[in-house]
């Protein structure tokens, strides 16, 4: 779990979910989570009142060749990432870090627009 409140605290979504969803984040192939009709729990810590979401779609942090590969210069940008990037560092990134972790993003975005579109009608 990467959540500064850690699971007793960070939690909104039912406990049996958790090992599929997070083995479609961690996989390099697949990069992403969906869940369709899926509780939200009350949780006082957060601030969160219970309901129920009709689609939830998450996009992975985890290092992706592919992601670099997509770049003409991807040596270049290879040598210049710190090698904690994207996921293990403790609080804080530097700012070509974190510009590579949104430009990762909308990667991500576009490389599942079909999918996201199917979601979102």
């Amino acid at each position: 779990m990467n959540s500064l409140e850690g699971p007793e605290l960070g939690a909104v979504f039912p406990e049996e979910l958790y090992g599929d969803f997070i083995s479609n984040l961690t996989d390099p192939n697949v990069m992403r989570a969906t869940l369709s009709d899926v509780p939200v729990s009350d949780n006082s810590y957060l601030g969160v009142s219970g309901y129920s979401l009709s689609s939830l779609v998450v996009f992975s942090n985890e290092y992706s060749d592919a992601f670099l590969d997509s770049f003409d210069d991807a040596a270049e940008l290879r040598a210049g990432l710190d090698e904690r990037w994207p996921n293990q560092f403790p609080v804080s990134l530097s700012a070509f870090d974190s510009n590579m972790l949104a430009m990762k993003a909308d990667w991500l975005v576009v490389k599942y627009a079909e999918e996201l579109e199917a979601l979102l009608g």
